[in-house]
């Protein structure tokens, strides 16, 4: 149910949304900062092992995902000297994309990952240091999922009770870390929360609802697909919703995205 084929313009694939990497958030104090010395030592932590959250996303659709214990491991061993401790993503105009501090420590912990970073004396980082005391951030990522389980149409539980498909992450690939603000309706919000509509539409400049509807629910009822469990190496690839006519439209699509 995978297809990682490149496109091409004698056969595109149906779908080939920008789904590699995608944003997840921590909430509920998930970043802080002690002093050490005369240093300033941010830590948080990512993950929440075994929680299910839901994901009702324009982008990515709808489906309830969790992280397995082991899902850090990889990308620790040997993507640690690439990730960067980032503000929001690079998204706020004080920090830009500029670093908050080099990387001390990340480790996966009993509830997720767990992650320490030293702040460089910046006036940015001088900026940050009170909210963190006062613990009004969480802690966000992006992230490819390399290896998951899905299934397609499980049956009706307390995590979800609207069958949406499920998916448990075994291997991710992190390519950036760190603090993020809360969102007014997350302030009080404990467990995972995709941001990768918020994310996406900040960069375009437009109100997430504006962003494209790809991927609309699954129909429920004696028509819908059995449940089935599978196991994918790679992007997830969300059920099939639009078809591009060749390489060129499908790469100007995804730089607009």
């Amino acid at each position: 149910m995978t297809d990682t084929t490149e496109p091409t313009e004698e056969a595109v694939p149906e779908e080939l949304p920008p789904r590699d990497y995608v944003v997840r958030a921590q909430f509920a104090e998930t970043a802080s900062v002690d002093e050490d010395g005369d240093k300033n030592i941010m830590r948080g932590y990512l993950g929440n092992f075994e929680e299910w959250a839901t994901v009702d996303s324009r982008i990515e659709g709808q489906f309830v995902e969790r992280i397995l214990p082991g899902a850090f491991k990889r990308t620790i061993e040997h993507n640690r000297a690439r990730l960067r401790v980032i503000y929001d993503h690079g998204q706020d105009p004080r920090f830009g994309r500029h670093p908050l501090g080099p990387l001390l420590d990340i480790r996966e912990g009993q509830r997720g990952a767990e992650y320490e970073a030293e702040l460089l004396d910046t006036s940015y980082n001088r900026d940050l240091i009170p909210g963190l005391r006062a613990g009004m951030y969480g802690s966000s990522y992006k992230f490819r999922a390399v290896k998951f389980d899905r299934t397609v149409r499980p049956p009706a539980s307390d995590h979800n009770p609207d069958r949406w498909e499920e998916r448990s992450i075994r291997e991710l690939e992190m390519v950036e870390l760190g603090p993020t603000p809360f969102p007014i309706y997350a302030s009080t919000y404990a467990g995972m929360r995709s941001m990768t509509d918020e994310f996406r539409a900040r960069q375009l400049g437009i109100d997430p609802e504006q962003l494209p509807d790809l991927h609309p629910a699954l129909p429920d009822g004696p028509d819908s697909p059995s449940v089935e469990s599978t196991r994918a190496e790679g992007a997830i690839q969300p059920e099939p919703v639009r078809r591009f006519r060749s390489r060129e439209e499908y790469l100007e699509w995804l730089s607009k995205i």
